[in-house]
């Protein structure tokens, strides 16, 4: 799960905080497994330093009821996955955390990656990643929003 969804979850102002308690409720009622990895913490990090450490303990508050386990992932193995990324001009360097969750999420085995980010997190960028999987031995992955993920795999 990106950061989009977790942190809309811990807002109730936040646009798609209601679409995100959905989706998540939904995901549970159907036994889903919901996960995050290493690049939480460096946006938590920097949710820190522009709105607070309250803010950010609500955020890990709301994991938690939640039920979205923060699954760890070798930093190092990331980081060289989204690098392979990088060459294979996936995204630009402009967006390196977005990569990093891409390569926390396959190094995970996750099927899903979702997000409110549609910009980062869609359909082609999910098939340019997916065929850096190919080459590294990793699953093919889908991002996309939660609402889209919920029709697709028909969950409510």
């Amino acid at each position: 799960m990106d950061t989009s969804v977790i942190i809309s979850l811990a807002d109730p102002s936040d646009v798609f905080h209601d679409q995100s308690v959905i989706f998540v409720d939904t995901l549970a009622k159907h036994r889903v497994e919901c996960n995050t990895s290493s690049p939480l913490v460096v946006e938590l990090g920097k949710l820190v330093e522009a709105k607070g450490t309250k803010r950010c303990l609500d955020v890990i508050h709301s994991m938690e009821e939640s039920g979205i386990y923060l699954k760890n992932t070798d930093i190092k193995q990331v980081w060289k996955i989204s690098q392979a990324y990088l060459e294979e001009g996936v995204l630009t360097k402009r967006h390196r955390l977005d990569l990093l969750h891409y390569a926390a999420t396959s190094l995970l085995v996750c099927t899903h990656l979702a997000s409110w980010n549609s910009k980062q997190f869609n359909y082609k960028v999910a098939m340019k990643v997916s065929k850096v999987n190919a080459k590294q031995g990793l699953s093919n992955l889908i991002a996309c929003k939660p609402d889209y993920i919920m029709r697709q795999e028909n969950l409510g």
